[in-house]
């Protein structure tokens, strides 16, 4: 019940199609993202490298494709002493009207937290710690990927991540490694009083088995939902997207397709934006593992971050037919080839922005990189 409040307030309404193929970009599909795609903004690519001890990453990008680290790149945010591993991974950042970007990631492998902090120009960061959003829950056994978005009919933000709880959903526990079986959860608060206001956690999205990844898109006054469906026997490992057949869905109500994508590799992260005047979107995408055969076997799998992590992004040209399709005439362009990311680059999130705030966060990394060297040459 307390979800499906929560959700009417949001206007949570999705109607997504099945999405039915995937083809390669060529020719006019290419051309028309060319031709069409913004100009008015940015694109900026927030990320963490190797385990998440180094913190928040960013890169810039024209197009969307063609991602370039800041000059002096460096880590534009290290929290300390926020969550018990004190990791940072999986960053997800918004930016609300009053111009004040909020970012959540994963602060540890088994914590009970998501971490939270809020910038004016991505590089000054203040109100950082730790959102226990189970409260004494003690049946946590983690707290995986938020993904931080604004409702702007509500004036809310939204946080949905992954969590396995013990006990819940033990029908489904023999399809996952680790004893680990995700459902998404969610909460919400306003960006101006998230002590007073923040809710309750409560299931998010219930497909029947193990998922992690959610990724909100709104699209008007509806919001899609990118995921990862996370069962290992059977092996799936692959990116979906959900819809619902009534207005306000609840936890079981979404109905999901099949895979965005599919190719030799297990996938992760997806991070969907909107582009072409918002008539047409990317889905980001990590590739973490080559799958080598269809079987079970793990020397079946080469495990691509140990080489160098690969990223990959699809194009749909209509965002008006996820809402309404059937999804049969539904097509993910594979653009992938045209992705140039930074070196080491992991589980992100893209985002736009506008050129003012760039240039703002460049010229701040700027300021930032002179004085540390002024504190080194002074030691």
């Amino acid at each position: 019940m307390v979800a499906k409040l929560v959700l009417l307030a949001l206007s949570v309404s999705t109607q997504v199609s099945n999405i039915l193929s995937v083809r390669s970009g060529v020719g006019g599909i290419r051309g028309n993202y060319e031709r069409e795609r913004d100009t008015t903004d940015k694109f900026l690519l927030c990320y963490f490298i190797h385990n998440g001890q180094d913190g928040l990453h960013i890169a810039l990008s024209d197009d969307g494709f063609k991602f370039d680290t800041i000059p002096g790149d460096h880590s534009f945010f290290k929290p300390e002493a926020i969550g018990e591993q004190q990791l940072f991974r999986d960053p997800s950042i918004v930016q609300t009207p009053d111009r004040t970007f909020h970012l959540v990631w994963t602060t540890g492998w088994t914590d009970r937290t998501i971490g939270y902090a809020t910038s004016k120009n991505l590089v000054n960061w203040e109100n950082a710690r730790a959102l226990a959003v189970f409260g004494k829950d003690v049946r946590v056994r983690n707290v995986w990927a938020p993904d931080i978005s604004y409702n702007s009919t509500s004036n809310r933000l939204v946080v949905v991540w992954s969590s396995t709880l013990t006990g819940q959903f033990s029908e489904t526990m023999a399809s996952s490694e680790n004893g680990l079986n995700h459902r998404l959860y969610y909460t919400s608060w306003d960006p101006g009083n998230l002590d007073n206001t923040i809710q309750p956690a409560a299931v998010f999205f219930d497909p029947g088995f193990n998922v992690i990844d959610g990724n909100l898109l709104q699209i008007g006054e509806r919001q899609v939902l990118f995921f990862k469906d996370e069962r290992r026997w059977p092996p799936m490992k692959t990116l979906h997207m959900a819809r619902s057949s009534i207005e306000y869905p609840g936890p079981t109500d979404w109905k999901s397709g099949p895979p965005l994508i599919a190719g030799p590799f297990w996938a992760e992260g997806p991070s969907a934006i909107l582009v072409n005047s918002n008539q047409s979107a990317l889905v980001y995408f990590e590739k973490y593992a080559e799958v080598k055969s269809s079987g079970d076997d793990e020397e079946n799998i080469a495990w691509i971050n140990q080489l160098g992590t690969q990223w990959g992004v699809v194009f749909v040209k209509d965002v008006a037919k996820l809402q309404k399709s059937t999804g049969s005439d539904i097509h993910w362009i594979d653009l992938s080839k045209r992705l140039k990311m930074p070196p080491g680059a992991r589980h992100g999130q893209i985002i736009r922005i506008t050129h003012q705030a760039a240039e703002e966060v460049t010229k701040a990394a700027a300021i930032e990189v002179t004085l540390r060297k002024t504190e080194e040459l002074e030691l």
